[in-house]
């Protein structure tokens, strides 16, 4: 599935798993679209899972703020 058929309506949460950057990890993960999905799952307040450097790009949007995270 492309992430531009993500529906956030359709899923209980979000996971993201972590990467490396040699492989295009922080060109996915800081790509407007996918900070726009973040944003989208944590307006419905739906529970989004990072993995490893994941968490930069919730950062990134401030997402993080306030919110409880678990390292």
């Amino acid at each position: 599935m492309l992430i531009d058929d993500v529906q956030v309506e359709d899923y209980d949460a979000f996971a993201i798993p972590g990467g490396f950057r040699e492989f295009g990890f922080k060109d996915e993960a800081f790509n407007e679209r996918t900070l726009e999905l973040i944003r989208d799952f944590d307006s419905h307040d739906k529970p989004i899972a990072t993995v490893c450097v994941a968490a930069f790009a919730l950062a990134e949007i401030s997402v993080t703020k306030l919110k409880r995270a678990f390292m």
